[in-house]
């Protein structure tokens, strides 16, 4: 287990001061010895949950004695102090604080971080009454907790995030809105198995600040019933008295009877004034009792220290009296009514006015923010253009050098090469020299092959029974062969559907015979070896002429290259 997790024993035991020191000592050395465990601080936030009161001591105590250098550890522990000032109900003046945690923990923190800080950003606007920031700050915090996993605790945040959205959206006037994140909260803790009695009570009063009375009233009737099922009457009164509210206003008269009960059953001295009004309530729309109205209402009164709702229950009992006849309290009472209203007025001015000077005091602190971080990042950008313009001529001199270099690199590898071109231009000249002079021989030889072949060719055209056999065609592919090297290779290699007998006929026309002497030589009728020069041409892609011609030319072309080359040689 974490060390963090030896704040359990505050939730068993009271402990003296020294103790209490001791193990918050050992908290701050485990948490300096721990830094790289970014969510263990499960324990001390079940701790703060339970008892924030003293958990804001015991993180007070945390960040005097901690003297670690981890700026994560120390931003947490400010964070949690937040979290215990907001659970101790204590009122945000100013966003500063919370601004400087959420711009660190936005880069530097864990999913649970980053919602929290934005559900406690939403929290501070909605103290300093600024609800459009509050909204924006509560809707990224939705906006991790649905696209993240989380775990339990920040899915209770997440519910949490929901209940203020809909409270904010129904004092805005967005009730529709405000019923729907009512019902989000209390289906995700449906979802965690904490069926929580204020659940069912936010989505009732939310349902009937939108008229939706009948939604309004399952809800109070099914939060009612848990009320009772688990006997907490005591620790719910502002709830039960919420349901005789409703249900005396709702004409509910049994329902609104068993509230009333239920009430009853709780000493006097322990009740808040709303039970009393709403218990005059009850009798002013249900079992009507003028007396009973009116005494509930001057209980109410004395103990009530807002002077809004005495401004309300003073108005009822000046009613009361002028039904019931007495008009000279109806006027005292309808007097104090205008002077609480007065009063609640001035208070609720007063309230708006320090919420503007707030809101003021904040907007003045960010726009000198705003124009020290626009005067920094000015100032960088001049460091950053004069960096630029440095390493922008400290890169052209590199430049310059490199290609100087280059170039000197270049003129050597030139001259080497040249001279190395001098040698082979040398060895060049014997070696083609030798090759002329074989080829010289090659042509002499090859002469009479073909002065052979063409006088056995003739010999066959004028004799009329001799054809041309296929032993015959050997001596024919040899001496063309050995006169024209590559002319087989050209064929086969840019023609491969040409097969041998129509390889032959190509010969014979290499050799100058034309469609009527290859009819003699094969004693073919002319037609028949038309049709196979047609064949022919059509797998050439030409006629067998123009594919000669074209292998001639590319012949011719390559002697005269390198006639130029020995001619260019021997200058040299």
């Amino acid at each position: 287990m974490h060390p963090l997790s030896l704040t359990h024993i505050t939730l068993t035991m009271t402990i003296n001061s020294k103790l209490k020191h001791l193990i918050l000592c050992i908290l701050i050395l485990c948490i300096s010895c721990s830094q790289e465990h970014k969510d263990d601080y499960s324990e001390l936030n079940k701790f703060i949950e339970l008892n924030p009161y003293a958990g804001l001591d015991s993180v007070n105590t945390l960040i005097k004695d901690y003297k670690g250098n981890d700026v994560y550890t120390k931003m947490k522990l400010s964070l949690l102090r937040y979290k215990c000032e907001d659970k101790c109900y204590v009122l945000h003046s100013s966003d500063s604080t919370i601004k400087e945690l959420h711009e660190f923990f936005e880069d530097n923190g864990t999913i649970s971080d980053k919602m929290e800080t934005n559900y406690y950003m939403g929290s501070t606007y909605r103290d300093m009454h600024n609800y459009p920031l509050a909204i924006t700050y509560y809707n990224e915090a939705v906006k991790i907790g649905e696209n993240n996993p989380i775990n339990y605790a920040d899915s209770m945040l997440l519910a949490n995030v929901y209940s203020q959205l809909s409270w904010i959206n129904e004092t805005v006037c967005n009730r529709t809105i405000s019923v729907e994140q009512a019902k989000h909260a209390l289906h995700i803790r449906q979802k965690l198995n904490i069926d929580e009695i204020s659940s069912y009570q936010d989505v009732a009063n939310a349902f009937y600040k939108n008229n939706e009375i009948d939604s309004a009233k399952t809800y109070n009737i099914q939060c009612a019933m848990k009320i009772a099922y688990e006997n907490s009457v005591k620790k719910n009164i502002e709830y039960v008295s919420a349901h005789l509210q409703f249900f005396s206003m709702t004409s509910e008269h049994r329902l609104a009877k068993i509230s009333l009960e239920q009430l009853q059953t709780i000493s006097k001295d322990s009740l808040p004034p709303s039970v009393f009004a709403n218990t005059a309530l009850y009798y002013a729309n249900i079992d009507i009792n003028l007396d009973s109205c009116i005494y509930y209402c001057e209980l109410a009164l004395k103990k009530e220290k807002s002077y809004k709702n005495k401004s309300e229950i003073t108005r009822g009992l000046s009613i009361y009296y002028a039904h019931k006849g007495d008009y000279k309290k109806s006027k005292e009472y309808a007097f104090q009514h205008f002077l609480y209203e007065d009063s609640a007025n001035a208070q609720n001015l007063a309230e708006e006015t320090v919420a503007a000077q707030n809101q003021f005091k904040t907007q003045e602190l960010d726009n000198m923010k705003n124009a020290l971080q626009t005067e920094i990042a000015k100032r960088n950008e001049y460091i950053a253009y004069a960096m630029t313009t440095m390493m922008t001529i400290l890169a052209i001199i590199c430049i310059i050098l490199y290609l100087l270099n280059k170039k000197k690199n270049l003129y050597l590898t030139e001259v080497k090469k040249i001279e190395e071109e001098k040698t082979k231009i040398a060895e060049a000249h014997n070696t083609l020299t030798e090759i002329v002079n074989a080829d010289k021989k090659l042509r002499a030889e090859s002469a009479k092959d073909i002065a052979s072949v063409m006088a056995n060719i003739n010999a066959i055209a004028n004799d009329t029974k001799a054809t041309l056999t296929e032993d015959q065609w050997e001596d024919i592919f040899i001496a063309v062969d050995r006169l024209y090297p590559n002319f087989r290779k050209h064929i086969l290699t840019y023609y491969p559907a040409i097969d041998n007998k129509e390889l032959i006929i190509i010969y014979l026309v290499m050799l100058g015979q034309k469609q009527a002497d290859v009819a003699r030589l094969f004693n073919n009728a002319r037609s028949v070896v038309h049709r196979r020069f047609h064949r022919i041409d059509e797998k050439l892609g030409a006629t067998i002429g123009e594919v000669i011609e074209t292998y001639t030319t590319q012949q011719n072309a390559i002697k005269a290259q390198r006639n130029e080359d020995m001619a260019v040689n021997n200058i040299e």
